[in-house]
């Protein structure tokens, strides 16, 4: 009897007809397509999507397509220069070339700027530029070395009158004038005058030309001079 049920025994297996195959196949192709189809509107709609293959293989932020900062920030661009310090240390330096020794230890300017011939200087007088001493630390003191230079009175520097109001220090004195420009602005006038005595002074007028941009000292006239000058 075991014999007979073992033959008679039948398998059962399960039933799949033919066009439910062929439904799971186009579903397996299409499935690539619709996860396409679903980045691409993710992309369109403007949501950034992750990018693998970051550090360590973590997910990354996707980089979008505004132009990135610059990595340099703009420099601020520099202030034009004051065009009368150019032509006041031209004045100078001529000023110093003038005296018989050729340059002074110590050179003094005149905290205000003079008007007319004599360089008149009231407490209304505009300021003497303070960024000029910046430029002057080329002037010779007549040792091979160069002139210490600073801002200060005539009354400062100087000796008693009944002495000759010489300059203490065997330096000089600087008075500049304002500086007259032409309609255009490509001329100027300005005097200036340099003393060390009584006997040892110098007035001069100065005429300067814009050329290429570069103030250039065309004519430097004496108005008066003291005796020992030059």
């Amino acid at each position: 009897m075991r014999g007979v049920n073992k033959a008679r025994r039948t398998v059962v297996r399960p039933y799949r007809s033919k066009s439910a195959a062929v439904r799971i196949a186009a579903l397996a192709r299409l499935l690539p397509l619709a996860v396409l189809l679903l980045v691409l509107l993710g992309c369109d709609s403007g949501n950034v999507a992750p990018v693998n293959g970051g550090p360590n293989s973590t997910t990354q932020p996707a980089v979008n397509h505004a132009p990135a900062p610059s990595a340099t920030p703009p420099q601020a661009q520099p202030a034009p220069a004051d065009p009368g310090i150019a032509i006041y240390r031209a004045v100078v330096a001529d000023l110093v070339a003038r005296s018989d020794q050729h340059g002074y230890p110590l050179l003094y300017i005149g905290p205000r700027l003079g008007s007319g011939q004599a360089l008149d200087v009231t407490d209304n007088s505009p300021a003497t530029p303070p960024t000029l001493l910046d430029q002057l630390h080329h002037l010779p003191d007549g040792s091979s070395g160069s002139a210490s230079v600073y801002l200060a009175t005539f009354a400062a520097v100087t000796g008693p009158p009944e002495e000759g109001s010489v300059v203490r220090g065997g330096g000089g004195f600087v008075t500049l004038g304002q500086i007259t420009y032409d309609a255009a602005g490509g001329s100027a006038t300005v005097r200036g005058s340099i003393y060390q005595s009584r006997a040892d002074a110098v007035g001069v007028i100065y005429q300067f030309a814009r050329v290429g941009g570069a103030w250039q000292m065309q004519t430097a006239a004496e108005e008066w001079r003291g005796q020992g000058v030059g």
